[in-house]
């Protein structure tokens, strides 16, 4: 759901995109067929700034379709995917599929309707946002939907779907309870090893976790907090948003369901979120006990750093405070650790040093001072996840 606290601003990557193959089913498409998959496809970038889990899919009031229904029928008996197919792919497109859907569905509003859906591969959610389509949606009926669209995260029907009645089948329970994190926790050693997108029920010890902080994500201003969270088997770096954010404590012992495996936007992590879906559960203190809290400080050597005088990423306790800077720390065993330092902290670092404090808004100065402490190769000890909360002299 969302970016991770620090963001690691100068890597970028460069990633070659082969040509797409065309299937041939798509070619037999009628011309007006695919000119509205092509509008659809333009519908669905505009959408992306509205929530990544719930993006709205603003479809069109037009007949989306020219074909009578035996052509349709057709149409889908070629083209029917499996949910595995696509469900741990980024990239979007628009399938068909048959589905049984998995518990009651939830109408959100009068033209929105949330549901699981599953096949005997997989399972994922599936937000309507055609209120003629809510009448095929209960527990346990089998549909057969058309031209849905996979986002990268979940499936989306419009004006454009359409949706039959459709046999039903038996689905394993452990199938869904895997595709959707919902099952029993997994070790953070094979959290680590999931593929990107994959959803997990995860459980352990918070042992460090970040400031509170407020960061933009999809047009809301949103609570985030990284956590380092341990088990017998290892850890794992997971962002946490929204109201759970302020519910985590150092040393405390958690359940997360649904929490998604991403590609991380910086070298060192946090590669897991939580998502909309995520159910946080506090354990009893005596499970893990054995498990104790990470060591508070590490040192390392400034590497590279920026300076950002506007953050859009905000402390909770300090919101107008916008000055922050991303540092990229060498620590013992060529390890980089990207910190996020904000002004109080970045003070008390300078007054460590016995260097002069530039004003808030200084921004040349700020640079001036970091780029003497790294020439000079000072050691540095700090103690963060994610944001540094205290600096101190080796």
């Amino acid at each position: 759901m969302g970016q991770s606290p620090v963001m690691g601003k100068r890597l970028f990557a460069s990633i070659a995109v082969e040509p797409m193959r065309v299937p041939s089913a798509h070619l037999n498409l009628s011309k007006k067929q695919r000119l509205l998959d092509h509008k659809d496809m333009e519908t669905s970038k505009e959408n992306e700034s509205m929530g990544e889990d719930e993006a709205m899919f603003e479809g069109s009031d037009d007949d989306s379709t020219s074909e009578t229904e035996e052509e349709e029928e057709a149409c889908c008996s070629t083209k029917l995917v499996p949910i595995q197919s696509f469900n741990l792919d980024s990239e979007e497109r628009h399938v068909d599929v048959h589905v049984m859907v998995i518990g009651e569905p939830e109408r959100k509003t009068d033209t929105k309707m949330k549901a699981v859906v599953a096949d005997k591969t997989s399972a994922v959610n599936l937000w309507i946002y055609d209120d003629s389509l809510f009448k095929h949606f209960r527990d346990q009926a089998g549909v057969m939907l058309r031209n849905v669209r996979w986002n990268g995260r979940i499936l989306e029907a419009n004006k454009r779907s359409s949706a039959k009645v459709a046999s039903g089948f038996k689905i394993s329970d452990h199938i869904i309870a895997e595709a959707l994190g919902t099952g029993q926790p997994i070790s953070t050693e094979r959290a680590n090893a999931l593929p990107d997108l994959s959803l997990m029920c995860l459980k352990g010890k918070v042992v460090k976790k970040s400031f509170l902080l407020i960061q933009p994500c999809y047009g809301n201003m949103k609570k985030l907090c990284q956590i380092k969270l341990r088990d017998d088997k290892g850890f794992v770096d997971v962002d946490v948003w929204g109201d759970d954010a302020e519910d985590m404590e150092v040393g405390i012992v958690i359940k997360m369901t649904s929490c998604r495996k991403r590609e991380p936007q910086r070298p060192d992590g946090p590669p897991i979120t939580t998502t909309p879906n995520t159910l946080v559960k506090r354990l009893s203190s005596s499970e893990l006990k054995h498990i104790n809290l990470d060591k508070l400080y590490r040192r390392g050597t400034i590497q590279a750093f920026d300076v950002d005088l506007e953050s859009d990423i905000t402390l909770d306790s300090e919101p107008n405070m916008m000055t922050r800077v991303d540092i990229d720390m060498l620590g013992r065993g060529g390890n980089l650790d990207t910190v996020m330092v904000f002004w109080a902290q970045l003070i008390q670092l300078f007054e460590i040093y016995n260097m002069p404090i530039p004003s808030i808004d200084d921004g040349e100065n700020i640079k001036n001072l970091l780029q003497e402490l790294q020439e000079n190769e000072i050691i540095i000890r700090y103690k963060a996840c994610g944001t540094v909360e205290k600096f101190r002299r080796c």
